[in-house]
């Protein structure tokens, strides 16, 4: 008995037709649910000391996360965060932000592992700051009822104040009132 290729392929078509259909959604389920790894971008969120501000925009930073396929696609609807406060007691104008896995904060709740993140160390640029000594001015007028008179005049303590900020605000100071 002769069969003719055509007659092979065209026998039966619709269950062939099913047959790979259903192969291909079950590779497909298997594949999303095999541990995999990815880097993800991450926002990072830098908290300057008051009054401060960064010079220059951030990197960008990302996070290599281990998972299954369907787990890592949660975290491109909603990216993991890092949030770093830089200390008031910076006065610096470059500072350097090291960066760890551990830092990261997902805002989904995704079953996935943070292996690394990359790069691991920012330099971020503060504006500068600058300090200046300036005196204390009193706001208060002594209008001595009559037959009185003021000797001597008033007596500030402390005369004068240390004042320290960035340096475009600082040198708008030429005194600070008491009132």
């Amino acid at each position: 008995m002769k069969v003719s290729l055509r007659a092979l392929f065209l026998t039966n078509w619709p269950i062939k037709l099913t047959s790979l259909a259903l192969a291909a959604v079950l590779w497909a389920a298997v594949a999303a649910e095999e541990p995999t790894t990815q880097l993800v971008p991450v926002d990072l969120m830098v908290q300057p000391p008051a009054g401060r501000a960064l010079t220059r925009p951030l990197p960008p930073v990302k996070a290599l996360y281990a998972g299954s396929a369907r787990e890592l696609i949660k975290l491109y609807a909603s990216p993991p965060v890092i949030s770093v406060a830089i200390p008031d007691t910076v006065t610096g104008s470059p500072y350097a932000l090291d960066l760890s896995p551990a830092d990261l904060k997902l805002a989904e709740d995704a079953a996935v592992k943070p292996q690394d993140i990359q790069p691991r160390r920012i330099e971020v640029t503060l504006d500068a700051v600058s300090r200046r000594l300036v005196p204390v001015v009193p706001r208060v007028t002594i209008r001595p009822d009559t037959g009185f008179a003021v000797i001597g005049g008033i007596a500030l303590s402390p005369s004068s104040v240390l004042v320290s900020g960035p340096e475009a605000v600082v040198a708008g100071i030429d005194s600070v009132p008491l009132t």
